[in-house]
Formats: structure tokens, sequence, C-alpha cells
């Protein structure tokens, strides 16, 4: 799932023009480039019926968009929703079946930023994601 996710956001022109290749799984590079997308799963639970295991499963991503400047964080949340948005979904070929925003908080970093100085502020937004995908 994991790769496929990223491919899938490394595939949308209008987000990739924004932040590059940098959407990473864990953590970012230190000392990498701004802005990009850290991608982390947070949950991946498992359903159920009394027969067997259902074959699709809602994992929980959050994706934290960092940039240097609050139009930039602005910009690439917006064309993070619209790749979001634009999952093809239903009975599509794709593995990916769909993606939902459950949350998304905005904040302001003194600081605190993933880039190798360590002095400079952060804008961050942090969007909850529900993405819904087939288990082998």
């Amino acid at each position: 799932m994991k790769a496929e996710f990223r491919n899938y956001l490394l595939s949308v022109s209008g987000l990739t023009a924004l932040v590059g290749t940098r959407i990473r799984w864990d953590a970012l590079p230190q000392g990498g480039s701004l802005p990009a997308i850290a991608l982390h799963m947070i949950s991946a639970p498992r359903d159920y019926t009394l027969r067997s295991r259902v074959g699709l499963t809602g994992f929980i991503v959050q994706m934290d968009v960092w940039s240097a400047t609050l139009p930039a964080r602005e910009a690439i949340v917006t064309a993070l929703i619209a790749a979001l948005d634009g999952l093809p979904g239903g009975d599509s070929p794709a593995l990916i079946r769909g993606a939902f925003i459950d949350n998304q908080r905005d904040t302001f970093e003194l600081g605190q930023g993933p880039d190798a100085t360590g002095a400079a502020d952060f804008y961050r937004s942090s969007l909850d994601v529900r993405v819904w995908f087939p288990e082998a």
C-alpha cells in the first residue's frame, strides 16, 4: 500500500510542481529541502465478518505538509486535497479505491521544522486521511 500510495501522489503533476519528489514515508531526510510531505501510517485495522477477513482496509495515513511560507503551505494543501479527490475509486483497476480526509490541523512552529538550520520557522498542515486499499 505504501509504495502504491506514494507513487500515485508522485504522478499528480499539480502536486509535484510544488514539492518535487519530496514525498516520503516516515521521516524527511535530515537537512532536506522544503517544501515536502511526510507520510505516516497511523492505523491499519483489519475488518472481519463471521466467515473471514474483509478484503478492503481503510488505513489511516497522517500526511504532514512542511513549508517555509504560509502561501506555499496553502498551495500544497490545496493540491494535495485535489490529488486525493482525484483518486479513481470504485471498480477501477488501480489498487487504491479511495481516500477521504478525516481531519486537518494547521500549525506554525518556531524553529521546529525538519531543515538543516533548526533556526527557521515553519508552517505545517497535518491531514488524517483514510486510504481504502484491497489487501493481498
